[in-house]
């Protein structure tokens, strides 16, 4: 113990000895004092030889060296501890698996709209306007054509409309004198009345802020599905307006569905009239001025010579019936348009199958004006999920597409196509749908300059490749 202490003692002195003959210039450039560096080593050997076990941090201020210069003489000796295991990047990571598909009452819940509440603040009727109102639901066939005349002319007035709607007792004399059944005594006056009320009703739902008024007001819808089934001239067209002019509000589309008989009235003037054999047909101006004959009061046709051409009364009831006849289709179009964009109504309305026959039957009319619109309404239903599975496997739709989907009309192959790519996203039916001609006319839009029709083309074909069973019938067109 002894020999250590001196063997440490000796070292001490040595190195001093040293650093006080050492004035040679460091890697800085500065000359190294040994007198004033032998003052930075304080300690005694004794000191040194008690402290050997001491920790690094607690040696270096003993030692009066500073820490970073022990933790680079530490810095030299081996880690024991394993090294961390290198994880190279995937460059081809798998894609991420697609997210479970929203059940139907998840989506009807997120696209329905809430329900208006309805705190009308009703106005009372003037006393000339109470008479007006009076007439109206009286027995007297006259006053009352009189009277519906007089609301329809203020009903046009823009201005006076939002009052009039929200007027005691207004509405109810209207829905009275439509609802009521022509008499054959009286026909043409009955007709009148009925044809005035349902155009004061028009009138008064054209407003944004009526309309819920208007919808909600105890058997207006049922009426005016009434006039749609019964009548033959200007009061169905105005009635089939009233009806697209409601359901532009969203809020009221729902209650539209309740209304017994109105899609199927809706449906049936899209497509015409119908037979006793409930056939529907585009124009029925036989049985109309078969009809219009017997209510009327006067049948003689009258045939005065002008420019030696016959002038023929029975003619120009025809032709003005068949104008009412194509704006009455044209307005009920709309209102169907309007219901198959909602969302929690499209699925009952594609359920119908009368609906959907009469929308596929005009489709195919190519000649018709509407018959874009019924196929946009046949693409609608195809955006709700839960009607393609029904909607593919049913050979009316499929047919009406393909024919669609060969129209001249961009437009026409726009909508077919959309709705081929909505179907085709159905997993239950794409090998149902691959077959040779709907391929073949997928092919051709995919080719043609229309952005639309050819993204929905290549959409379409892109989810009929991702089922194995259809990737042989691809190969073969």
């Amino acid at each position: 113990m002894m020999l250590k202490a001196k063997n440490t003692e000796a070292s001490v002195h040595a190195l001093n000895n040293e650093k006080e003959l050492d004035c040679t210039p460091n890697q800085h450039g500065n000359t190294t004092n040994g007198a004033n560096e032998e003052s930075n080593y304080e300690g005694t050997a004794e000191e040194l030889r008690d402290n050997e076990d001491m920790p690094v941090s607690q040696a270096s201020r003993h030692l009066d060296i500073s820490t970073d210069e022990v933790s680079s003489f530490t810095s030299n000796v081996p880690s024991t501890r394993e090294p961390r295991p290198v994880q190279f990047h995937n460059p081809y990571p798998l894609p991420q698996a697609p997210p479970p598909p929203r059940s139907p009452e998840e989506i009807i819940k997120d696209n329905a709209k809430p329900e208006k509440d309805l705190r009308t603040k009703w106005t009372q009727p003037k006393q000339e306007l109470q008479e007006v109102l009076l007439a109206a639901k009286g027995s007297s066939l006259a006053r009352r054509s009189n009277a519906c005349g007089a609301l329809k002319v203020l009903a046009s007035k823009k201005k006076k409309q939002y009052t009039l709607a929200h007027t005691v007792g207004l509405l109810d004399s209207l829905v009275f004198a439509a609802n009521e059944s022509p008499p054959s005594a009286e026909a043409d006056v009955a007709v009148d009345a009925r044809t005035r009320a349902v155009t004061a009703i028009m009138y008064l739902s054209d407003p944004k802020e009526n309309r819920v008024t208007v919808f909600e007001h105890p058997g207006l819808a049922a009426t005016l599905v009434k006039v749609i089934e019964d009548d033959i001239g200007e009061a169905r067209l105005h009635a089939c307006s009233a009806l697209a002019m409601l359901a532009k509000t969203a809020s009221n589309r729902t209650g539209m569905m309740k209304v017994e008989g109105l899609t199927k009235a809706l449906s049936a003037a899209v497509r015409g009239r119908c037979d006793a054999d409930g056939f529907l047909h585009p124009s029925i101006l036989d049985e109309v001025e078969h009809n219009h004959i017997k209510l009327s009061s006067s049948t003689k046709v009258v045939s005065p010579p002008r420019d030696k051409h016959s002038y023929n009364i029975k003619n120009d009831r025809k032709i003005q019936y068949d104008k009412f006849l194509s704006l009455a289709r044209l307005n009920a179009c709309a209102a169907l348009s309007h219901l198959s964009k909602y969302c929690p109504v499209s699925a009952e309305l594609c359920q119908n199958g009368v609906v959907l026959d009469n929308i596929l039957a005009v489709c195919i009319e190519f000649e018709s004006p509407i018959h874009t619109r019924c196929i946009e309404i046949l693409c609608n239903f195809t955006r709700f999920q839960a009607n393609n599975s029904g909607l593919s496997h049913n050979n009316k739709v499929v047919d009406t597409l393909l024919q669609a989907g060969k129209s001249k009309l961009s437009e026409d192959r726009k909508w077919a196509i959309r709705a081929m790519q909505n179907l085709t996203s159905e997993p239950s039916s794409k090998v149902i749908l691959a077959t040779s001609n709907l391929l073949t006319v997928l092919s051709i839009s995919a080719m043609r300059k229309e952005y639309d029709e050819q993204h929905a083309a290549v959409a379409a074909l892109m989810n009929l490749a991702t089922e194995p069973g259809t990737l042989r019938k691809m190969r073969l067109v």
